[in-house]
């Protein structure tokens, strides 16, 4: 792991600011134009259906943003009487932080839903750039994720991957820094917001245990898993449930579960942009870490999370919406690892995916 020194530090942290400053600006600018296709409705981020809110059997079903607006305007039952209510009251800290932010008041959460991502989606592309800075070249192409329909999904949908992501890469730059303990809470925090962060800690374990520096092992992985292991086996006792038993939390062979998509342009659109990439990703760090015999972190998150995507279940892979949000991950780690060690490649990467951007209008008619 490579440990900064003060010049390079600094000036990683002020083109890290920089680039947080452009991306807060384009995120504004963002979410004004899609609240004004909304009618300036927040609840449209929600997307609620009324199969659940209005117990109507013949009703719409929703989007997953409706529960953590149910979580976090207090009505519990609503999530209980939903889909999969364990699995949902895992990721408990967006809704939690929209409550604690408007103190309780139900009219503002809908907004404040809304602020934490806009505020999560800068400070992820601004901690990507401070990572690049620091362990490779360009940080400026960090601000790709920008373009990737998946974060653009979350951020319209009112989800909690930008706001997980955003804990994840700042206990990554908390063990840069060495503070493990600091390290451990944030990527709690992570996995508290959405279990898939759990692709940041495996990929750190991996590192560490590569490079046989076991001491850090306890505060930076251990603990976290505790903590969210901990909230896990409440929700188990209180409901009789368990949360990792859904479906969706379900895994499958590689990319078996892609197989299964009904639609061809929906196949296509997944294998090109999502499938393909994360099995060729995963070659490519398996290939790097061998040909160097040396595993540096970059590679080890970008393994892990390859085999994340790859093993994703069919029910995640048949709807696109989720699967592309739930890749977030894979381009931000993707253009770390190049940003390392493949440099020259970064621009082909960000030619490549940022064009998924233009499949959002295709998006906005099904919220």
């Amino acid at each position: 792991m490579h440990y900064p020194d003060a010049a390079a530090e600094s000036r990683a942290r002020q083109v890290a600011l920089n680039i947080g400053v452009i991306s807060m600006i384009a995120t504004i600018i963002i979410t004004v134009v899609v609240l004004a296709y909304f009618g300036w409705d927040p609840l449209r981020f929600v997307r609620i259906g009324t199969r659940f809110s209005e117990f109507d059997p013949e009703g719409t079903i929703g989007y997953d943003g409706q529960y953590y607006y149910y979580l976090a305007t207090g009505r519990i039952q609503a999530v209980l009487d939903g889909h999969v209510p364990a699995y949902r009251l895992m990721r408990v800290l967006y809704p939690l932080t929209a409550m604690v932010l408007t103190l309780g008041g139900r009219a503002l959460i809908p907004w404040s839903l809304i602020a934490i991502n806009l505020v999560s989606f800068p400070v992820v592309i601004a901690l990507l750039a401070y990572l690049m800075g620091l362990w490779g070249a360009r940080p400026g192409f960090s601000l790709a994720v920008m373009c990737w329909i998946g974060s653009l999904i979350v951020l319209i949908m009112d989800l909690s991957e930008l706001y997980s992501l955003a804990f994840g890469l700042a206990g990554l730059a908390a063990v840069v820094h060495r503070q493990r303990l600091v390290a451990g809470f944030l990527l709690a925090l992570a996995m508290l917001a959405k279990e898939s962060a759990v692709v940041i800690i495996a990929g750190l374990f991996l590192y560490l245990v590569v490079n046989k520096q076991y001491s850090l092992i306890l505060k930076t992985c251990v603990l976290p898993l505790a903590i969210w292991g901990g909230w896990v086996l409440f929700i188990w006792l209180w409901l009789g449930q368990n949360p990792l038993a859904a479906e969706a939390g379900s895994f499958q062979l590689p990319l078996v579960g892609l197989l299964t998509i009904d639609w061809p342009e929906r196949m296509a659109a997944s294998a090109i942009w999502v499938g393909v990439p994360a099995l060729l990703l995963f070659a490519g760090a398996v290939y790097h870490a061998i040909r160097r015999r040396s595993l540096s972190l970059s590679v080890a998150l970008l393994m892990a999370t390859s085999v994340f995507v790859m093993v994703l279940s069919e029910y995640t892979w048949r709807e696109p919406v989720a699967t592309f949000r739930v890749a977030t991950p894979l381009i931000v780690f993707a253009l770390l690892f190049f940003s390392e060690h493949y440099p020259r490649l970064l621009p082909f990467a960000v030619a490549f995916w940022s064009p998924t951007c233009l499949l959002i209008p295709y998006i906005l008619p099904l919220i």
